[in-house]
């Protein structure tokens, strides 16, 4: 008489999470080596029918770009698993020359030559872009005239761009050389406008008899 082999299967469940915890929808999966669909909203799939107490690998792939593979056990007792993928939050702080934070700068997260998103700064001078596939990015920040970039490694989470604004004089953003030129003339002018009304001044008086005309 042959023998027979009972396998154990169930339906087992697979949940991606970001690095913060929080649910990665629309995550593609391949599990055992074949493409069993995306995850949902909460970042949940369902794969049915799986013979239990085997391990499995499961790659995790978020808008073309692979989140890396994990080799997982499924058993009776384990019919769910957590996968943390490497999406972020990259954070990005815009300052000016003086250290100042530039609110309204506009930042844009660039990948392969593409911006794929831009934030503009709040009054802290800080932008946040989201749930952010980590990949080698480059970031730029621009506020008028004035631009910057930066090169942000895969992983890195927080940089910052320091933009040449020393100041802003009537509502227009300029650098150091500018604000001391501007500020020089400024000067110089009310010294000027200081002069011609003195000089008015003698001349309405002496004019209306109330200073002496210059003896020659």
């Amino acid at each position: 008489m042959r023998g027979s082999i009972t396998l154990t299967v169930d339906d087992v469940s697979i949940k991606v999470v970001d690095l913060e915890g929080r649910p990665v929808a629309g995550a593609a999966i391949k599990f055992a080596g074949r493409d069993v669909g995306s995850t949902d909203s909460q970042g949940v799939i369902i794969v049915g029918q799986v013979p239990l107490d085997n391990d499995y690998p499961i790659t995790v792939t978020k808008d073309g770009a692979e989140m890396g593979s994990y080799l997982v056990r499924f058993t009776a007792s384990r019919t769910s698993a957590t996968i943390q993928a490497g999406i972020y939050d990259i954070t990005v702080l815009v300052k000016g020359a003086a250290g100042q934070p530039i609110q309204g700068a506009l930042v844009e997260l660039v990948k392969g030559g593409t911006a794929i998103a831009k934030v503009a700064t709040d009054a802290s001078g800080t932008a946040v872009f989201s749930k952010v596939i980590g990949v080698d990015y480059v970031v730029r920040a621009s506020y008028g005239v004035f631009r910057a970039e930066t090169s942000l490694p895969k992983g890195i989470r927080n940089t910052q761009i320091t933009l040449d604004i020393y100041t802003s004089l009537i509502g227009v953003p300029v650098n150091f050389p500018t604000s001391l030129v501007l500020t020089i003339g400024f000067i110089l002018l009310i010294i000027v406008v200081a002069v011609i009304v003195i000089e008015y001044i003698h001349w309405r008086g002496r004019r209306l008899g109330l200073y002496p005309l210059p003896t020659k």
